[in-house]
């Protein structure tokens, strides 16, 4: 099987922080710089335009997080995610510019296909690797992708309470108030996507 198409362009203002108005630059964890890390993943939740809910964490904080969370969680949503990602492989066979790809990857959510500029809330999220956006799609893996609420509604089905108050711990820890309090997270789907 031939490997998916990897490109690394730089981040786009869609995934910079809203806050600073710059790519992110700190973990959100650990606040190592971004800078010099090999891998790490962004995600912002939003409501209609408006991000409400934005982070990037560092493969080592995101891998000790995921390590927090249920096995049981871990297989469910992975297994879930590869049902659509197989499935929605053919979709991007005729696509061979980096900017195609690209655009499908944010455009449209990953499980269903509904595009963004429907969607009230929804999540995006990708994969890093310095100052540049990872886009790719495969069999197993795509950078960036978007899911819609009803698509987080789903997945949240199958977190287990263990992952839930690994979620909430995590929010605690490095947002402002309690988890739901003041964020308007979608679906509180608590899942590194």
């Amino acid at each position: 099987m031939i490997p998916p198409h990897v490109w690394f362009t730089p981040v786009p203002t869609l995934f910079w922080s809203e806050y600073a108005e710059a790519p992110f630059s700190q973990c959100v964890d650990c606040e190592c710089e971004l800078q010099g890390c090999e891998f790490y993943l962004l995600q912002k939740c939003y409501v209609g335009t408006e991000p409400v809910f934005e982070f990037a964490i560092c493969n080592t904080c995101r891998a000790n997080m995921s390590s927090r969370c249920s096995e049981e969680t871990n297989r469910a949503v992975q297994a879930f995610l590869l049902e659509y990602l197989r499935r929605r492989e053919s979709e991007f066979k005729e696509l061979t510019e980096m900017h195609d790809v690209l655009r499908k990857c944010v455009e449209q959510c990953l499980i269903c296909n509904r595009l963004r500029a429907e969607c009230h809330r929804y999540t995006i999220g990708g994969l890093c690797s310095e100052q540049n956006l990872v886009v790719q799609q495969g069999p197993q893996t795509q950078s960036p992708l978007m899911i819609c609420q009803n698509c987080e509604a789903s997945m949240s089905g199958l977190v287990s309470k263990q992952t839930r108050d690994t979620w909430d711990r995590f929010v605690e820890e490095n947002f402002d108030g309690p988890p739901g309090v003041g964020l308007d997270v979608p679906g509180g789907t608590p899942v590194l996507i």
